[in-house]
């Protein structure tokens, strides 16, 4: 792109047509960066071609290459790691809030939060185990020895919030079914997941065809974060139906409640009794 820039600069004073790169062996490309590239350029006087090409060269030369930075420090580093986990628990605890407040019970906000860490913790168990896998299975699935960054915190989180969206229906529909009985049975539970696992799969499909042609087809900057997105979009739909609901039950959830009884007092004789 640098090297587009200043050929069509140098050159717009002698063409109108703007010049075009193309890599010479596409097998040469390494992180999105070629040995050597085939430079196209429209008719122009021999003259004004060799006065701009000597311009182009000074200014190339001037200019520093572009740097990518592949390591930094350790402690940046580790502040970054702390931010992003500083973000994930507070989406955690925004979640478990809101739930509490819109439920009136904080079950299903626990619930719905246990949930989002299991759908977290699968979805970087998946990244580190493609750091072993990579090298077998990375040209035929694409994957690589992916490095938790910016975009995949970014991931995790529209991970989170697509996971517990999910979560949320299942448990408006659990609340319908139950109406106003003061218990939670399983069949409730069964009843409320078959009602709402067409809608929850059709919705979860429909977001895994985008991230996938994302995937597959997008750019480098976006590999990693549709990777995150194609993986957790199965964790995050699986964990819904099997894990959220189930929870409710666990954590004693519409539990029936064991009557207490109240000690009997000895009932007082009246002075009618006593004479008697």
């Amino acid at each position: 792109s640098l090297v587009k820039g200043l050929l069509d600069s140098q050159l717009k004073e002698l063409t109108k047509q703007e010049v075009s790169i193309k890599p010479v062996d596409e097998k040469e490309e390494h992180d999105n960066r070629y040995e050597r590239m085939e430079v196209i350029v429209p008719p122009v006087d021999a003259g004004g071609f060799k006065s701009a090409m000597q311009r182009f060269g000074d200014e190339l030369t001037s200019r520093p290459p572009p740097v990518r930075l592949e390591n930094f420090d350790s402690a940046l580093a580790a502040d970054m790691e702390q931010r992003a986990i500083y973000a994930i628990v507070a989406s955690w605890a925004a979640m478990l809030m809101y739930l509490w407040f819109r439920f009136g019970n904080w079950t299903f906000g626990l619930a719905a939060v246990l949930c989002l860490i299991h759908d977290v913790c699968m979805t970087l168990g998946v990244i580190g185990v493609c750091h072993y896998f990579y090298g077998w299975f990375g040209p035929v699935l694409g994957i690589r020895d992916f490095k938790i960054d910016l975009p995949a915190v970014a991931s995790i989180l529209t991970l989170i919030g697509f996971s517990v969206n999910d979560t949320i229906v299942v448990f408006d529909r659990i609340r319908e079914v139950r109406g106003k009985n003061p218990n939670l049975t399983p069949e409730m539970i069964n009843e409320s997941v078959n009602q709402t696992l067409s809608r929850t799969i059709l919705t979860s499909l429909t977001a895994w065809l985008v991230v996938l042609v994302l995937f597959i087809w997008g750019g480098e900057g976006v590999h990693l974060f549709a990777f995150v997105m194609v993986v957790g979009v199965v964790i995050g739909t699986t964990s819904s139906i099997f894990v959220a609901s189930p929870l409710l039950l666990f954590l004693g959830e519409g539990a029936p409640r064991t009557p207490t009884t109240q000690p009997t007092r000895p009932r007082e004789e009246t002075p009618a009794s006593r004479e008697g």
